[in-house]
């Protein structure tokens, strides 16, 4: 079985998490997650539904549009939600005490 295009996929995302979370965070990639919650009053799981939705709501935007974005590709919105995803796992695994 060829796995190829999934392990790029998810070599991607992680290189991706990495660059943000150094870009845009201090503490831990969790940062802005939080931050967000404190200031909105909500529970940190919401904030992430939130970026979820907002991001799957551009997505299908974007494809149901039909024409080709000027920003950003579909591509990256995709990977931008796989990465919120992927955060959000970390996030609830850290929370839960789990190493995996």
């Amino acid at each position: 079985m060829d796995v190829t295009y999934l392990s790029n996929a998810f070599d991607v995302i992680e290189d991706i998490a990495i660059k943000k979370s150094t870009d845009y965070t201090t503490t831990s990639p969790f940062e802005n997650f939080e931050k967000v919650a404190l200031a909105t009053g909500l529970q940190v799981e919401d904030i992430f539904h939130v970026f979820i939705a907002t991001k799957l709501n551009r997505i299908r935007n974007l494809v149901d549009n039909g024409k080709p974005p000027e920003n950003e590709s579909i591509s990256d919105s995709i990977l931008d939600l796989a990465t919120y995803a992927v955060l959000y796992l970390a996030w609830n695994q850290k929370r839960m005490g789990a190493s995996k």
